[in-house]
């Protein structure tokens, strides 16, 4: 089942879920798994915007001639915000007709754009036949202090399944991450405040969309993978509180 989405926030380049009763605030799950240390993005970040420079030379030379140096760097340096934000708006439009279809809503005319896709995914619920009994849920953690909407969890065969759609280049490992803290949250939430249990999950697993078909990846999201993540709740309240408190004023010579 789905139900209308909680409130969320965002502050200092995080998500914060509102709570609806209490307007209590706790952060996202996605964005605590955004503490991770991901080095790789600073070689993608600069090749892109060479790349994007090289492509568009003509227009970052009319603009240096013109005396709009700042300008030509701005939308240089901007190049990798522009990709990710193309990407982000393709997922949510997909996400968007897969959640309609994982409650077996018409999905009505889709786009060409995002018609391969959606013929992926519908292979893959003929192929393995989910049988949802949640989607696009947002659970909370009063132990932890997060929270997160889940795309799905299901039944196929025996077994209750967390899942995840991604439709990016890869799967990374950090959805273990995010699927454990789902799993581990305390209830599920919906929007006027009213709270439901979370089914016992056996196991998770991610719908990777790709050009050349779909891919059902399983997913690790034991104990250990969920000590990582509360691991890095504990980098947020760095990030967010404590560094802001150990640093003292300066000493004056006596």
């Amino acid at each position: 089942m789905t139900s209308p989405k909680v409130e969320t926030l965002k502050r200092g380049g995080s998500r914060f879920y509102v709570n609806p009763e209490t307007k209590e605030k706790a952060i996202g799950v996605t964005s605590v798994t955004g503490m991770l240390p991901k080095p790789f993005l600073k070689f993608w970040s600069t090749k892109l915007a060479a790349e994007w420079a090289v492509d568009n030379v003509g227009t970052v030379t009319n603009l240096i001639t013109s005396g709009e140096k700042e300008a030509a760097v701005d939308l240089i340096k901007k190049a990798p915000d522009r990709y990710t934000k193309g990407a982000a708006d393709r997922g949510t439009a997909i996400h968007d007709l897969v959640e309609k279809a994982n409650l077996g809503q018409a999905t009505g005319v889709i786009h060409p754009d995002f018609r391969p896709d959606m013929e992926k995914y519908e292979e893959f619920l003929r192929s393995f036949e989910p049988d949802f009994l949640e989607v696009e849920a947002t659970v909370w953690s009063d132990k932890y202090g997060y929270a997160g909407t889940l795309d799905g969890i299901c039944q196929i065969d025996d077994e209750i399944l967390i899942y995840d759609l991604k439709t990016g280049k890869s799967v990374y490992s950090e959805v273990a991450l995010q699927l454990a803290a789902y799993k581990n949250a305390d209830y599920i939430i919906n929007a006027d405040g009213t709270q439901r249990e979370i089914p016992p999950i056996d196991a998770a697993f991610v719908v990777h969309l790709r050009p050349e078909g779909f891919r059902v990846v399983p997913v690790r999201i034991d104990d250990d993978v969920f000590e990582v993540f509360k691991a890095l709740l504990q980098i947020v309240e760095w990030d967010t509180s404590i560094q802001k408190t150990v640093l003292g004023a300066d000493l004056e010579n006596s």
